[in-house]
């Protein structure tokens, strides 16, 4: 990861709380889109440390209940994938964007109580194109409750430096050879 500089140009998304999303110097960018347009905003996940090699993050469980009272699975499935993301994109750096690519879910324990729960994003594998992050959520007396994986596809969107312009190598100029049709001419 990189260094932790502030470097955010614009305003921090906001939880319902108030709190930021995204805490003033995260090395990373939210883009363009209205902060009260993203799921994080909505659903109250929040940054709360970032370092190399781990990435923590909270998520309220009140206003992420489902019709039984419990906390909603869908919201977690927001935090993993929020915490992977951003652990992606803190290792990609700039010039690159991070596509999640696969997402698994294991719960382990249903949350009913109040507070929040806490996820921590490890890297499993830090590839050139794919990276896949493990995160662990736990409630507030320190049970595990969800195990989750999430793959990214990374896009370097920086152009790699130009080859220096010259004569083509001693076998001349590479030519495709049309692939067969398949008919009997």
């Amino acid at each position: 990861m990189r260094s932790q500089e502030p470097t955010v140009a614009e305003t921090p998304a906001r939880t319902r709380a108030g709190a930021p999303v995204v805490p003033p110097g995260l090395p990373i960018r939210l883009g363009s889109l209205d902060p009260a347009e993203l799921v994080t905003s909505t659903l109250g996940v929040r940054i709360t440390e970032w370092r190399t090699g781990r990435l923590v993050g909270t998520l309220p469980v009140a206003g992420n209940r489902d019709r039984y009272g419990r906390l909603d699975g869908a919201a977690l499935a927001v935090l993993a994938e929020t915490l992977g993301s951003v652990a992606a994109a803190l290792d990609l750096g700039e010039g690159g964007i991070v596509l999640g690519q696969e997402l698994s879910l294991a719960h382990h324990e249903e949350v009913t109580g109040e507070g929040s729960v806490t996820g921590v994003c490890t890297p499993l594998h830090r590839g050139e194109d794919v990276a896949t992050y493990e995160v662990h959520v736990t409630d507030t007396h320190a049970r595990r409750v969800c195990t989750a994986r999430l793959t990214c596809t990374l896009r370097r969107t920086a152009r790699p430096p130009a080859r220096p312009a010259g004569p083509p190598g001693p076998a001349g100029p590479v030519t495709e050879t049309p692939a067969p049709t398949g008919r009997k001419v």
